[in-house]
């Protein structure tokens, strides 16, 4: 079975290394409190959040998806690295469009919804940069039967 979330989730972890940001790009790991920082230079962890949905219309709603980036960066000194970096990945997804995925269905263009430094711990800041993006769902069941 084909997931458009995994599909999404890759795509957007391969815009990410296409865009030679100098850290590590992987998908967010199975259990974050155990994740090892070993790159030097940082890492950004991608992970799809959840999707919400418009009304539905004759069995089509709109499907709008949040993508979750999570930057881990070491000794900042002044959070310098940390902030080329947040302007990097925004300019890296902000308007990019995943490409066209299993039903024929486009994703709209990623827009940047939020970023934040959510805490520090040893000398590792993380900072959650917030995406969306949005495409129709539409269902497999003739709604006018």
């Amino acid at each position: 079975m084909n997931s458009v979330l995994l599909e999404l989730e890759q795509a957007v972890i391969a815009q990410l290394k296409s865009a030679a940001l100098g850290i590590t790009v992987e998908p967010y790991p199975n259990s974050p409190d155990d994740y090892s920082l070993l790159d030097p230079a940082g890492a950004a962890l991608v992970v799809i959040r959840g999707s919400r949905y418009d009304q539905q219309f004759n069995g089509v709603q709109n499907r709008a998806t949040r993508i979750i980036v999570t930057l881990l960066v070491r000794n900042l000194n002044a959070h310098q690295g940390a902030y080329a970096l947040i302007d990097a990945i925004t300019m890296a997804l902000m308007g990019w469009t995943p490409p066209i995925q299993g039903s024929g269905q486009n994703w709209c263009g990623l827009r940047v919804v939020s970023d934040q430094c959510v805490n520090e711990n040893n000398g590792v800041w993380q900072y959650d940069m917030v995406f969306e993006t949005s495409r129709l769902a539409v269902s497999a069941y003739n709604p006018c039967y």
